[in-house]
């Protein structure tokens, strides 16, 4: 990740200029304003330092080079806070009216581990995680609130890359439960408004919550994400780290941004305002120039770790269709039957494909009695095969290398035989789907956005089957050794 260079303004350099020429005296406390710095003691009462009376300075104008451009506002949405209408100002200093919470995420884990005896046992551990969410719609009597997927929801099992800290990896999650708390030191054994699940998105890290219990909602409609430009102002109400609630204010910095990090697959826009752990899930709000009030413009998700300025926030044109239907989006990589489009692609390429999996190289090649899915250990140095899988009608078969055919209703391996099998077809769909892509690319934002998302897709996926792999390699033994023996004949 880039690091952001600092610098001064070209309003700095200006003011710097003025004092030079002494037409304007500025308090030495007033120049450092916008600079944290740690000062021991406490701070005292700030005395305006002022010129003494037999001092006359005339005003004395900066030269035209030095005078800054007075551009007029442009678009949608306001550069400035004094955009805001009287009204929405009264209402954004009333504490009582806010509408973000803080919320709590309890979830029980599951792990399975064997004693002195060698007996197998279960143990259980709690993990607690903080953000915020914020109601904004009522109907019959519940009231919706929204946030981020990973504020409330945890992941199905720990370990790889989705660990939870204080919980062993390999642990399995069999409870969980989002609450509104005051702030993460709310130690209350009761009284907690609990939040029942409505909707999740990971790819858009999104999810709906609701609750009988009323709630304050955003007074504010939805904006267009779309029109957002570079310098719009923006402000985030959340719970920075749970402690307490906070108003922040930035500005947009990238307008459009494709995020396709942690699985995710949405547009985001950037905003240099100082958000923390625990703004995940926050309403991000600009300024409409033509009212004076506020619009929710998207929701605070992540930032960057190694850097400052560079919050990430998902635009509320890629959610507004999902929080108004309450329904998930309906997208057409997930409605793909990949068994079938694999099959017709790989009719259509007319030879054997080779494509990536569990960070291996796999081979597709179609037979009269299906297709046969071949995995090599190091390829193309060797054409060891580690596993060979037959794809049919009535069902898949396994082929150990120089050992009998296994049958995917036998014990232990039908369901991972049953995954590999799903695996396999998905793989050669998307390495298909992607030389398409390559072969037509005209070089169009669109066109390498898909590009992007296949090889995202390709990648995302090699961890799960490389411990699929390891799966029926394990399970498989008790059929006998197996050989480091070339692949076995074409048969099906």
């Amino acid at each position: 990740m880039g690091v952001r260079r600092g610098g001064r303004s070209s309003g700095m350099a200006l003011l710097g200029l003025l004092l030079l020429v002494g037409a304007v005296p500025v308090d030495g406390a007033e120049a450092a304003r916008g600079r944290k710095e740690s000062m021991p003691g406490p701070r005292g009462p700030k005395v305006p330092r002022k010129l003494p009376a037999s001092v006359a300075l005339p005003p004395v104008a900066p030269p035209e080079s030095a005078r800054l451009p007075v551009r007029a506002e442009t678009g949608r949405y306001a550069n400035s806070l004094e955009a805001l209408s009287p009204a929405a100002a009264r209402h954004e200093r009333d504490p009582a009216a806010s509408y973000s919470y803080c919320l709590r995420t309890v979830t029980t884990y599951e792990h399975v581990y064997y004693g002195p005896s060698g007996s197998l046992r279960r143990g259980y551990a709690r993990a607690v995680q903080h953000g915020t969410g914020f109601a904004y719609r009522v109907k019959d009597g519940e009231f919706f609130v929204a946030t981020n997927h990973h504020v409330a929801s945890r992941p199905e099992v720990t370990g790889g890359a989705t660990p939870v800290e204080g919980v062993p990896n390999g642990a399995r999650k069999v409870r969980e439960a989002v609450y509104i708390v005051s702030s993460e030191t709310d130690d209350r054994t009761s009284g907690f408004i609990e939040l029942a699940p409505v909707l999740a998105d990971p790819l858009t890290d999104l999810a709906v919550l609701k609750t009988s219990r009323p709630l304050q909602v955003l007074p504010f409609r939805f904006g267009r994400s779309a029109e957002l430009a570079v310098g719009n102002l923006v402000f985030a109400r959340g719970y920075p780290l749970g402690v307490m609630p906070a108003f922040n204010v930035g500005r947009v910095t990238n307008p459009s941004h494709q995020d396709t990090d942690s699985g995710w697959d949405h547009q985001d826009f950037v905003t240099d305002a100082a958000l923390n752990n625990g703004n995940s899930g926050s309403p991000v709000l600009a300024i409409s120039r033509q009212t004076g009030e506020p619009e929710l413009v998207g929701i605070f998700h992540a930032h960057y770790r190694s850097a400052t300025g560079m919050g990430v926030v998902v635009a509320i044109d890629e959610v507004r269709g999902m929080l108004e239907t309450l329904r998930p989006a309906q997208r057409e990589a997930g409605e793909r039957d990949e068994r079938a489009e694999g099959r017709g692609l790989l009719a259509e390429h007319g030879k054997p494909v080779y494509f990536p999996f569990a960070g291996l190289t796999a081979r597709a090649v179609m037979l009269e009695s299906g297709t046969r899915f071949e995995v090599y250990d190091e390829f193309p140095t060797s054409e060891i095969v580690q596993v060979c899988l037959v794809s049919r009608q009535t069902g898949p078969r396994l082929v150990l290398p120089s050992l009998e055919p296994v049958a995917s209703e036998r014990g232990p391996l039908r369901e991972p035989v049953d995954q590999l099998e799903r695996g396999l077809w998905a793989s050669l769909a998307t390495a298909l789907r992607l030389r398409r892509e390559l072969a037509g690319d005209d070089g169009s934002p669109a066109a390498r956005k898909r590009i992007a998302q296949l090889r995202k897709r390709l990648s995302a996926a090699s961890d799960s089957q490389k411990e699929l792999l390891s799966v029926i390699d394990f399970e498989s033994q008790s059929h006998g050794p197996r050989p480091a023996s070339a692949a076995p004949a074409e048969g099906g």
